[in-house]
């Protein structure tokens, strides 16, 4: 079985900037549960350096399955992560 790859269109600035607010959401969650990153990394089986590069906004938009299981370790829907982010954009614009 042969396993090719299928080239992925490059993020549009738009696209990065979100997946820095989700980054920046998750963190603010995670902080104030007060858990620590390898305690996510744990519960949510994602690695900690994943974790770190999400969190620090070098990933420029984290996968559905990623988003998903980081959500749920921290009590959150995907729902309420995107509205995070999305109120994360509004008081970088205030």
């Amino acid at each position: 079985m042969y396993c090719y790859r299928v080239p992925r269109r490059p993020l549009t600035p738009a696209e990065v900037d979100f997946g820095a607010r989700v980054g920046a959401a998750l963190r603010e969650r995670r902080r104030s549960l007060g858990i620590s990153g390898g305690d996510l990394a744990v519960a949510s089986n994602v690695s900690l350096d994943a974790i770190r590069s999400i969190e620090s906004g070098r990933v420029g938009s984290p996968g559905l399955w990623v988003a998903s299981r980081l959500a749920t370790a921290l009590s959150l829907s995907l729902d309420t992560l995107s509205r995070d982010a999305m109120d994360e954009a509004g008081r970088d614009t205030r």
